[in-house]
C-alpha cells in the first residue's frame, strides 16, 4: 500500500480507539457525545480517502488522465462501465488491476461495508454528523435487595450504538470498514505495482 495511504488509515485507527472509548463512555449517560460524532465523521472521511488515494495512483501510473473514486459499482452488470468511467483504460489494458478491483465491490460476499463507508462518508461530508441512536437488548434483569441477588424479567439494556441511516452498529461497522479498506487498498496496490 502507499506509504501515505497507509499513514491516513494509521490514522483513522487512532481515532477509531477515541470512537470506541467515547462510545463506552456515552452509553452509560445514554447520549452519544458531539465528540464521537465528530470523530466518526473523521474515521469514515480518513478510510474512504484511503481507497480514493488508490484509485487516483493506479490513474497516476498508467495514464488514465482522470481525477478518479474507487469505482464501486452496486451489481456486476454496472462494474466494467464504472472502471471506464474512474479509470479509462484500465479494463482492456490491465485486466489483472480490473480484477483486483472487482475483488471489492459491495456486490462481493462480506463487501457491504463499501456501502456503508459510501453513505456515512457522504451523510457526514455533506449533510450532518450522523447520528446515532441506542442499541437495545433484552436482558434478564438483577435485583439486589439486601445483599441477595435475583433474577427479574427482562429488562431494556442499552449494548451499543447503531448508526440511523445505514441501521447498522457504529463499531462493528467501522472495525469493519477498517479491515476491509486495508485489504482492498493493499490488494489493488499490489496488483497495480504502485
Amino acid at each position: 500500500m502507499l506509504d501515505y495511504a497507509q499513514s491516513v488509515l494509521d490514522l483513522a485507527a487512532e481515532q477509531l480507539a477515541e470512537v470506541e472509548r467515547l462510545h463506552d463512555e456515552t452509553l452509560a449517560t445514554g447520549v452519544p457525545s458531539g465528540r464521537m460524532q465528530a470523530l466518526i465523521k473523521n474515521v469514515v472521511e480518513n478510510q474512504r480517502s484511503v481507497l480514493d488515494y488508490t484509485a487516483q495512483a493506479v490513474a497516476d501510473k498508467y495514464a488514465c488522465k482522470t481525477n478518479p473514486y474507487w469505482p464501486a459499482a452496486k451489481n456486476p452488470a454496472d462494474f466494467q462501465a464504472r472502471m471506464n468511467k474512474e479509470l479509462p483504460g484500465i479494463v482492456a489494458t490491465h485486466p489483472r488491476i480490473a480484477a483486483a478491483f472487482e475483488r471489492h465491490q459491495p456486490y462481493q460476499p462480506s463487501h457491504s461495508w463499501l456501502l456503508h463507508l459510501f453513505a456515512l462518508t457522504r451523510e457526514n461530508k455533506h449533510h450532518r454528523l450522523t447520528a446515532q441512536v441506542g442499541g437495545d437488548e433484552l436482558r434478564p434483569g438483577v435485583v439486589r435487595p439486601s445483599g441477595h441477588s435475583r433474577i427479574v424479567g427482562p429488562m431494556v439494556v442499552r449494548v451499543r450504538w447503531d448508526f440511523v441511516d445505514p441501521s447498522v452498529p457504529v463499531l462493528d461497522t467501522l472495525r469493519q470498514v477498517q479491515a476491509g479498506v486495508q485489504i482492498a487498498a493493499e490488494d489493488v496496490s499490489s496488483a497495480a505495482g504502485l
